[in-house]
């Protein structure tokens, strides 16, 4: 999507830095998922991938998800979502 120039969502580097902490990923595989801005959560026995688009008119977005036997909508990511989507508003704001 990138390579397409679709306007992907930037998130935070805490995020992943946090997300190491909490899950054991491999380390590659994790900086595939910040250098493409996918959030993850995994459940019993599933996981769960998603990436956000920007905002537009400033309140619509798109969300890409690969589940693979989970069965959430990866509520865990909702707070970082509407943070980077606040950090993204906050920086394209035109001063008046």
């Amino acid at each position: 999507m990138r390579q397409n120039g679709v306007p992907l969502l930037d998130i935070p580097g805490n995020y992943y830095e946090n997300l190491a902490a909490v899950h054991d990923l491999p380390a590659d595989r994790l900086a595939e998922m910040r250098r493409l801005s996918i959030l993850y959560d995994r459940g019993a026995g599933g996981e769960f991938f998603h990436a956000y688009t920007r905002a537009f008119d400033h309140r619509f977005f798109f969300e890409f998800v690969e589940r693979r036997d989970y069965d959430g909508f990866g509520a865990v990511n909702a707070t970082v979502r509407m943070a980077a989507q606040a950090l993204q508003e906050k920086s394209s704001a035109v001063p008046r």
